[in-house]
């Protein structure tokens, strides 16, 4: 399945493919496959949805039939989310004993670091790199030793709602 999308990706074309979510159980989609992502555990492919009329991430293990049905006109341009650079501000964790160690290990000048990236992967650089962007800084600082500052400005830009969602397990 990985490969039939691959090709769609690079040769613009659409499938119809069923595929299993959490939100809505197995179903029949038309996509455009635009981009390949990985969040460090699993792949995504970013698409358009013909049936929503958005771009949205699928993840690629739960797609059970797969088929190419045509060209498609939808392109990564059209996508704000994939266009629209946000800078993710951190900051060793406010509650961290030593945060001269922090600072040292991401060679920061500055007690701020800024990692720009597409709006839509923000969520996933998050998780992956352990950073806390909870409100008020409430996850461990041993396990989180980043911290992000601009939550608020990143939300005023639109980012996904689930990309700051705080599981307070975390």
């Amino acid at each position: 399945l990985a490969a039939l999308f691959c090709r769609s990706l690079c040769s613009h074309r659409q499938v119809e493919a069923t595929y299993f979510s959490q939100s809505g159980g197995e179903k029949l989609r038309r996509l455009s496959p635009m981009a390949l992502v990985n969040d460090g555990e699993r792949w995504h492919i970013r698409c358009f949805d013909h049936n929503s009329g958005m771009f949205k991430d699928y993840n690629l293990a739960r797609f059970k039939k797969v088929n190419d049905i045509g060209p498609t006109s939808a392109r990564i341009d059209d996508d704000a989310d994939w266009q629209t650079i946000v800078a993710l501000e951190l900051t060793p964790h406010p509650n961290a004993s030593h945060p001269e160690t922090i600072q040292f290990d991401f060679d920061m000048d500055s007690n701020v670091i800024k990692v720009e990236l597409p709006r839509c992967v923000a969520g996933y650089f998050l998780r992956r790199w352990h950073i806390d962007f909870s409100a008020n800084a409430e996850a461990n600082p041993r396990s989180h030793q980043l911290y992000l500052v601009n939550r608020l400005e990143l939300l005023e830009q639109g980012i996904q709602e689930w990309a700051l969602e705080w599981d307070q397990s975390g």
